[in-house]
């Protein structure tokens, strides 16, 4: 069975995170031997040049896994809603109007939270989580 191209992009972002490792340990390394007393000159600006590489790696790891990762949970969620709208089926389901502004409120307010999230989290804050649980009497 093949695999899918979620699961591809998600096995490309996990290879670059071993990437990343590997490449911590080896700046650990030689930050440890520029540290060390009489190193060169030469070994503290190698130490630093191998930092910037590190904290430009992570970046771009990071950078890869929120659009590989956002993109699937992204549509996966718009897949989901569609199957909500499913449910608009007269023939198929009984459903009231208290049911229906049930569903749309809730929608609307995941996504306000949603919304608030990735605001606080652009502007350095935090935002608080909240527990999903729905039931229809």
């Amino acid at each position: 069975m093949a695999k899918s191209k979620g699961a591809k992009k998600v096995t490309e972002y996990s290879r670059a995170k071993e990437a990343l490792e590997r490449q911590k340990e080896t700046l650990d390394k030689t930050l440890e031997t520029s540290s060390a007393n009489g190193a060169s000159e030469q070994a503290k600006k190698a130490a630093q040049h191998a930092q910037s590489q590190y904290d430009t790696s992570k970046a771009n790891v990071n950078r890869l896994g929120f659009k590989q990762i956002g993109g699937a949970r992204t549509t996966k969620a718009i897949v989901s809603i569609r199957a909500i709208g499913k449910l608009a089926n007269r023939r198929a389901y009984n459903f009231g109007e208290s049911d229906v502004a049930k569903i749309i409120g809730l929608l609307k307010d995941e996504t306000k939270s949603l919304e608030t999230k990735f605001n606080a989290a652009l502007s350095g804050t935090s935002a608080a989580k909240s527990d999903v649980s729905v039931s229809f009497d």
